[in-house]
């Protein structure tokens, strides 16, 4: 569907400036994005709720206090959409389950008020895979998205709808979380750009369903855009310290370490290859970086193949036996019979192929888990960032269990085990398209993406990284 009559959406970083002189109204801006949900969101399915007529009254709103002369943010003029288990008041919520669906949320999370407090507008709440907890979205609420390069395929998960709405400029950024490819999955699907973030750095006070210890050991939210600039100016508003989130840190005031100008890369992981075409991408990415000024060294990713078995004990088993509790404990016990399909299958797995959670294996795996980023800040404290596959495939086709990649029969947590290790390790991660792939019969190709690593708070040399690489 890209490249077959899409709508274009200005950048922030250029409608911004406009707004605020009057140039542009926000009413028109708004209407335009509502244009854009006509047209692609009935086949996409990005967006599950839309909030029109408050769209346009806070839009009518915002131009009233641009012609009076008022001082708006840094976001004026901006519409946004917000990942389903992300409260904004006002606004329904479900994070795609039965279990924790509200037809109106009572306030916002800290993350949602930054966003407000900058002028920027959240034009609706975005599809999710049920409980975040698969890399493709949908759910027995909302159904399917559909990615917008080729609707037979995934935009990825769990935040693809996000993505989606990006990709077709129903909004012009998006907010979510990832706690094991949650954003960057869905951006290299849908041809967007991505950031996990440093942990800690975007406040997660005031959602209603607050992830659990072992869920928030792995997660960060952050935003989901169109190009580079409007990322990094996002993740900007976003970011900072909150006194109500005990996981907030502040940022460095600036980068405490050199910049080297040297990075390292990979593309095996555990014995998986990744597709060809990425694989081909990712070399040419490391020659443009080169020719940029940057040097590159092929690095061993044992510190990220160590990473992967407590990543599927405490992101699957665990959490699902903490999701089970806390639903106890609050009084509202699951009913099993309300699950989706996504719920059950992974239930299923971790049944069929783990053994028995012992109070030792979890206590082992959360040490390993700290292990590995104290080695981690050691042993890449000379490279700036690393360069890998977000995931070993492009976009696959709905309902796939098992993926053939470059000869391989792949399980989903070995395909995607590429950005899950970066949550373990504790470092940032930004997504970006870098080109499309031949495998499908649509005119503009499948996105390929990748992503650049860095340590906590390298946010700033991942942003550069890209910004020369672009230039």
């Amino acid at each position: 569907m890209i490249g077959s009559g899409s709508t274009s959406i200005a950048s922030t970083k250029s409608v911004v400036p406009r707004v605020q002189r009057g140039e542009l109204d926000p009413v028109v801006i708004a209407q335009q994005h509502l244009a854009a949900i006509d047209q692609f969101n009935p086949t996409i399915n990005a967006l599950r709720w839309v909030d029109r007529s408050g769209v346009i009254e806070r839009a009518s709103k915002l131009r009233d206090r641009i012609r009076a002369g008022e001082k708006t943010g840094r976001l004026a003029g901006v519409f946004f959409s917000a990942k389903d288990g992300i409260d904004v008041a006002q606004m329904p919520r479900s994070d795609g389950s039965h279990h924790l669906k509200q037809d109106s949320c009572s306030r916002n999370a800290a993350l949602i008020d930054r966003l407000l407090a900058a002028d920027a507008i959240c034009i609706g709440k975005a599809n999710q895979a049920e409980l975040g907890r698969s890399y493709y979205t949908e759910n027995a609420l909302f159904g399917r998205t559909n990615n917008p390069y080729d609707i037979t395929r995934s935009p990825g998960g769990s935040g693809g709808g996000d993505a989606a709405a990006v990709a077709t400029g129903m909004a012009s950024f998006g907010v979510g979380a990832d706690s094991g490819g949650s954003i960057r999955v869905p951006a290299s699907f849908c041809g967007v750009y991505g950031l996990s973030p440093t942990r800690g750095t975007i406040s997660t006070a005031g959602l209603t369903h607050f992830g659990h210890t072992l869920t928030n050991l792995l997660r960060g939210h952050g935003p989901i855009a169109s190009n580079l600039d409007d990322c990094e100016l996002v993740y900007d508003v976003l970011a900072g310290f909150d006194s109500a989130d005990p996981y907030s840190v502040s940022r460095p005031a600036k980068i405490d370490r050199p910049i080297t100008k040297r990075f390292g890369y990979f593309t095996v992981m555990n014995g998986v290859h990744c597709d060809p075409e990425i694989a081909a991408a990712l070399k040419s990415t490391v020659s443009q970086l080169e020719s940029a000024g940057y040097s590159g060294t092929e690095i061993s990713p044992a510190l990220f193949e160590a990473s992967i078995p407590s990543f599927v004990v405490l992101a699957a088993q665990a959490a699902i036996i903490n999701d089970d509790q806390a639903g106890i404990r609050n009084g509202t016990p699951h009913d099993l019979a309300l699950e989706g399909a996504t719920m059950q299958s992974l239930r299923a797995h971790v049944a069929a192929g783990l053994p028995p959670l012992t109070a030792e294996r979890l206590l082992d795996c959360w040490m390993i888990l700290d292990e590995l980023r104290q080695r981690a800040i050691r042993e890449w404290n000379q490279l700036d960032f690393i360069l890998a596959p977000v995931a070993a495939t492009i976009a696959p086709h709905h309902g796939t269990s098992m993926h053939q990649v470059d000869g391989q029969q792949l399980e989903s947590h070995l395909v995607f085990q590429f950005s899950s290790c970066v949550n373990v390790l504790g470092m940032c991660a930004l997504a970006f398209p870098c080109g499309k792939s031949s495998y499908n019969t649509t005119s503009s190709g499948m996105p390929i993406g990748l992503q650049v690593i860095g340590s906590r708070f390298a946010e700033p040399i991942l942003f550069n990284a890209l910004r020369a690489l672009q230039a």
